[in-house]
């Protein structure tokens, strides 16, 4: 079914409804035939064991998905009712011993079951019937019928409605010789792909087991297998499948059933060979006993055998042992390094060799680790304490050591310097460590480090250097350089590495190149210097990978098309070049035009910048731009102005000069330009960048357009690129070389035709015209177009313009060209002048971006260094909540002072009766639903709003008295709010939509307020209250900390961008002491203030009802107001001095500065109140109104200070 080495294929499967998917799944398709041939140890086992339910025809060898047999014996699937695995002729197990030695001579006896099947002759069958009876179970009856094709041990069962018992019973048939299968049982064994067969003696036992005898073989291999120098139990035996077999049939073979199995003793044996991998005395002996392996002393060389085998006397003590290399040969005097000795007879265990080894009479301390038995041993080197040469010895138990050829030395190597000094914090620099003797130890011991940070050693170490590459450090500044040869530091005192800045790229242009490459890129930012390798680089990918992406719109991939795709992916680099800290240049790396460029990068060592990630310029007031990174973050932050990507265009196209003769030159004549046409010759090119060569001199170019290059060529005819003199050719196919001789024919040129050439010669002598042809190239980055030769016109040939006209023509010019160059000197005096004007507006405008950047960064400094915890400033004693009666009063009234409802009517009593009838009436008519829905509630309300005399407030106070009215019923009230609603929803969509609702032009809207009023109580007094009182506090305490201008209301920390106070102002915070005087109990308190508040603001801070001030004042209004006189306190401060006299300030007085027509209101700095000052609180009917007094004296206790101000507390 499939080629593919399973036994089964998942296939999806789609409904299809057009091009419509309906539904989808999966279908496997499996094969029987192919889980037998996947499984040829245990065919039968796999079939019947199978996921598939398959059945297996012993007889035929096949595995089937059918319930039949060609020769009709069929063992059934696992899952299915009959005999299934169990019934599996297989070969169950192994009898005998488990190792079998090479060479010797072995029999392998084999256990097998169910193999009867095969005793019933191929050409007969056995078919049994059960037959219906009323009988006990043992009375059935087994018919035994004979047919050709296949045989079975019973077929499908039959019965009916009557049958009692049905079951299996063996068939009783007497089998004769001469149906015996005669083909005979042969032991295959596979010993390194070669099959050997042995042939088996059979033999049945009581309990139908068959023991298989085979033959006894001597096992041997074909070829040297093990040709190791250590000794690995791998290598001392071979893994040996085997199996039973009968003519072309492959008994089963039970699971496991391999001559190498370790796991399963009972049924393996192991080939093994005691030479194999033994190559000495130590080596042998360290074989398991099992094994019975011996080191044989017999001819030709003593060499491991089996002890059966030995002819010889066999060792039973090893010789000395043998040391060949040892590795590394030099090692630091402080020791510390690992030691590898290699030999043969080095000890048959670990604890031979512990004590034994020296190196250069310095014991070395063996480790466990790096053993290997008799070919190796590890050993760490301690210290010799100074210089020392010796050998190296081992001793293995009581034989002599054996000592090496080589010598080892320990010696002290030395650093002397480093190159470079510095490099970036985020490594990648590659630095070469200087000194003497740094081959000491294996490479492996050596290790780099500068402070704490590994340096990663790149290249072959020498005796006298060797580089690091650099990791990345946390921090500026210089670190030491340490060495260490294992255990062993060296460091220098001059050995320090600077870390300094990563690099910076703040500038890269251009941005865009073709795909030849070759561009110049600026790259400007800061330490750039410190990049020791300074790359470009380029992704990119096949077009073709860009349509699979598409194509997985429409289908799906599979798991190794997507690994394909990511595989794609390939990059193209150029080195930059390093100018100076702040520049490097790159050229850009030429690209395919069959691929697409995914990205562009610097890779600056281990820095790597993304081209799109160079920010642009940030504007003012901003936070300064920052580097982004792809690998190593070179800021620790990204900005949101990102830079534009790098693009690769086509390369431009150049047309020959002669474009309707290419092979022909180009005629030139002296004094003119050479126009160059193309295609897109500016995408990606300046004119800077063009260099245009006309043989071996430039031609300069002047005009560079999208589809024209204009240059000016010398005066002179360019000799050939190589200096030659040598004429071009006047013929020539395709131009290759940048030179051509012009050969001499024996004819004129056909420049010359019809004139005189006097500088040609001819064959006969004649005078001919030397012309030159040179080859006209365009240098674009890497991109090199010829253009074809070029070939210069002769001065002397006639002119057909007559000589008066030539100077009439050359005056003319003359005029013309003198009037353009004073039309183009005014132009550009014009020009300058507009360009100072244009520069000096746009210094002002730098500047007043400057001043308003700096005023921005103060006032945001300001604002951070004076906050402070507005947890204790802010809060209160509680929320002034107020009652829901004043609360309603104050929504359905607003402005008035007092209470326009109550309960109580101010009437003489005569008209008492009629005016409380006449509201019961009202009240009644209101509270009726037909009156307010039916007989024109509505049409009432539009009556009054109708009249011209009903002004909007009177509309507020009919909305809010009829909320009073219904306030009880405010079910009702809402179904008459609806219902007036509605009716405006119909007004507005008539005319204006927009408008509804913007203001309370109506009573409905009022109503409206008033009922959301009511519903929000609730919520604002448990909920919404608190948060939004406690944020005016806070904004409140923000603005107070700045001045106020009491005129505008200008704020110098305002929200409000329209009310910010723009001037600079000089202030500063002060305390006053204020003094509360409740009888004869004087209480102070500080009240923070500003030097530039008036005096009406000083009021205001003190009045505020959370204030310690606005508390006690509130007692004394209290006490105050119970005098019937009385309703509202009016309070004044003085600024009292002492025995110096005291002083009544207010906002306008005799000292007040006059500005003009304006008068400027008076402030504590105006009045000079020192910070600290005390102010006393005074009734108003007690202080003295606005007079000044002053009064001299000196006070030892206090300065005091009063000011009197007019504010009203209740």
């Amino acid at each position: 079914m499939t080629s593919d080495p399973t036994d089964h294929m998942v296939l999806p499967v789609f409904l299809m409804f057009g091009h419509v998917t309906v539904a989808m799944g999966n279908m496997t398709f499996y094969d029987c035939g192919a889980v037998s041939r996947l499984n040829q140890s245990s065919q039968c086992l796999s079939c019947i064991g199978s996921f598939w339910t398959c059945n297996w025809c012993p007889l035929d060898q096949i595995c089937t998905h059918n319930h039949s047999c060609p020769r009709k014996l069929v063992l059934n699937h696992n899952d299915s009712p009959g005999p299934g695995s169990g019934s599996c002729p297989l070969v169950s197990s192994l009898r005998g011993s488990a190792l079998v030695p090479m060479g010797l001579s072995t029999t392998i006896v084999l256990e097998g079951r169910n193999l009867d099947i095969y005793q019933v002759s191929p050409f007969k069958t056995i078919r049994s019937k059960l037959i219906r009876t009323r009988s006990a179970p043992h009375q059935i009856r087994t018919l035994t019928s004979w047919s050709g094709s296949v045989g079975t041990a019973g077929s499908h069962l039959h019965g009916d409605q009557d049958t009692d018992v049905i079951g299996w019973r063996r068939p009783e048939v007497s089998l004769c010789p001469a149906v015996q299968d005669e083909a005979q049982y042969v032991c295959v064994v596979e010993v390194e792909d070669v099959q050997l067969n042995l042939t088996a003696a059979v033999r049945k036992t009581q309990d139908n087991t068959h023991i298989f005898t085979c033959s006894p073989h001597q096992f041997r291999f074909l070829k040297p297998r093990f040709v190791q120098f250590q000794y690995r139990l791998s290598q001392l035996q071979y893994s040996a499948a085997i199996y039973l077999r009968r003519g072309q049939r492959r008994i089963d073979a039970s699971p496991g059933l391999r001559l190498s199995d370790l796991t399963d003793v009972f049924s393996s044996v192991h080939l093994y060979d005691c030479s194999a991998g033994q190559s000495d005395c130590s080596q042998c002996r360290a074989v398991p006993e099992e094994y019975s392996c011996v080191w044989c002393l017999g001819s030709p060389a003593p060499r491991c055998v089996y002890s059966q085998s030995c002819s010889g006397s066999h060792a039973d003590t090893c010789p000395t042992p043998q040391i060949t290399q040892v590795h590394p040969v030099t090692g630091p005097v402080e020791g510390g390094i690992l030691v590898t000795i290699t030999g043969s007879n080095l000890g048959t265990r670990y604890q031979d060799v512990v004590g034994g080894v020296k190196v250069a009479d310095v014991p070395c301390v063996a480790q466990p680790e790096g053993y290997q038995i008799s070919t190796r041993v590890v050993c760490e080197l301690q210290s010799s304490g100074s210089y020392r040469v010796g050998n190296v010895q081992v001793t293995v138990g009581t034989t002599p050591p054996g000592r090496s050829t080589q010598r080892f030395t320990y010696q002290n190597p030395k650093l002397t310097g480093l190159v470079p000094d510095k490099g970036p914090v985020s490594g990648g620099t590659k630095l070469t460590i200087k000194g003497q003797q740094l081959l000491t130890g294996q490479t492996s011991d050596l290790t780099a480090f500068l402070d704490r940070q590994p340096c990663f050693i790149l290249n072959e170490v020498t005796d006298s250097q060797f580089v690091c590459k650099t990791s990345s450090n946390n921090r500026t500044g210089p670190v030491p350089v340490r060495v260490f040869f294992g255990k062993a530091n060296r460091t220098g005192p001059d050995l320090t590495f600077r870390y300094l800045d990563d690099p910076v790229i703040t500038k890269a242009t251009p941005a865009e190149s073709f795909y030849a490459g070759g561009r110049v890129i600026k790259v400007m930012g800061r330490n750039l210097d410190v990049v020791q390798d300074p790359v470009v680089s380029v992704w990119v990918e096949p077009l073709e990978v860009q349509r699979v992406k598409r194509r997985r719109r429409l289908a799906l991939l599979t798991a190794r098309q997507q690994l394909v795709f990511n595989g794609t992916m390939t990059t193209v680099s150029e080195r930059c070049s390093v100018l100076s800290p702040s520049e490097i240049t790159c050229l850009t790396p030429a690209v395919p035009p069959e691929v697409r460029v995914k990205g562009v990068w610097f890779q600056l060592d281990n820095v790597r910048v993304h081209y799109d990630s160079i920010e642009v310029p940030s504007p003012a007031c901003s936070s300064p731009p920052r580097q982004t990174l792809l690998s190593l973050t070179m800021s620790p932050s990204v900005s949101v102005h990102q830079g534009k990507s790098f693009t690769y265009y086509q390369n431009p196209q150049f047309f020959p000069l002669n474009r309707d003769a290419p092979d022909a030159p180009y005629r030139f004549k002296p004094g003119g330009v050479i126009a160059v046409e193309g295609l897109d010759l500016t995408r990606a090119m300046s004119k800077d960048e063009v260099r245009a060569q006309l043989g071996d001199q430039d031609c300069e170019v002047k005009t560079l357009d999208r589809t024209h290059l204009y240059c000016e060529p010398p005066e002179n005819q360019p000799l050939s690129v190589d200096g030659s003199s040598e004429l071009p050719m006047l013929k020539v196919t395709k131009r290759k070389t940048n030179n051509t001789r012009v050969q001499q024919p024996e004819e004129p040129p056909s420049a010359c035709a019809g004139l005189l050439c006097p500088d040609w010669i001819g064959p006969a002598g004649s005078s001919m015209l030397l012309v030159y042809l040179s080859v006209s190239q365009v240098f674009m980055g890497n991109l090199q177009a010829d253009l074809g030769l070029v070939q210069y016109d002769s001065d002397s040939l006639l002119s057909p313009i007559p000589l008066a006209a030539q100077i009439s023509l050359g005056a003319g010019a003359a005029l013309i060209i003198l009037s353009v160059l004073i039309v183009i000197l005014m132009y550009r005096r014009k020009s300058k002048q507009a360009l100072r004007d244009y520069k000096k507006v746009l210094l002002q405008l730098e500047t007043l971006e400057i001043n308003v950047g700096d005023q921005c960064r103060k006032e945001f400094t300001d604002l951070m260094t004076e906050m402070m915890d507005l947890s204790s400033d802010v809060g209160g004693p509680g929320l002034p909540l107020l009652d829901y009666k004043t609360y309603a009063e104050r929504i359905f009234f607003p402005g008035q002072q007092t209470a326009l409802l109550s309960r109580q009517l101010d009437l003489p009593e005569s008209r008492r009766p009629t005016v409380e009838q006449g509201l019961q009436q009202l009240n009644n008519l209101l509270n009726n639903r037909l009156f307010l829905t039916r007989v024109g509630s509505t049409q009432f309300i539009h009556t009054l709003e109708a009249q011209q005399g009903f002004s909007q407030r009177d509309r507020g106070y009919m909305a809010s008295l009829l909320t009073i009215a219904l306030h009880d019923k405010l079910e009702y009230f809402t179904e008459v709010m609806k219902t007036l609603l509605q009716d405006l929803v119909q007004q507005y969509v008539a005319k204006n939509p927009k408008l509804m609702l913007r203001r309370t032009e109506t009573v409905v809207e009022k109503m409206l307020t008033n009922w959301m009023s009511i519903c929000l109580y609730s919520f604002l007094k448990e909920v919404a209250g608190e948060p939004l009182y406690m944020l005016y506090r806070a904004i409140k305490y923000q603005v107070d900390k700045g001045p106020v201008d009491a005129v505008t209301g200008k704020a110098k920390r305002t929200l409000n961008d329209s009310h910010l106070l723009r001037e600079d102002i000089d202030y500063s915070a002060m305390t006053l002491n204020v003094l509360v005087k409740n009888g004869v109990e004087v209480q102070p308190c500080p009240i923070k203030v500003l030097d530039t508040d008036t005096i009406t603001q000083v009021g205001t801070r003190w009045t505020d009802p959370w204030s310690p001030v606005a508390l006690l004042l509130t007692c004394l209004c209290a006490s105050v107001s119970r005098r019937p006189v009385l309703t509202c306190v009016r309070l004044s401060a003085e600024w009292r001095s002492g025995q110096a006299g005291h002083l009544t300030l207010s906002d306008d007085d005799v000292t007040a500065v006059v500005q003009g027509r304006w008068k400027r209101l008076n402030t504590l700095q105006h009045y000079k109140v020192p910070d600290g000052a005390t102010v006393a609180l005074i009734p108003r009917f007690l202080s003295s109104g606005v007079n000044q007094v002053f009064q001299t004296g000196e006070s030892k206790n206090q300065h005091t200070s009063a000011i009197r101000i007019s504010q009203e507390i209740c």
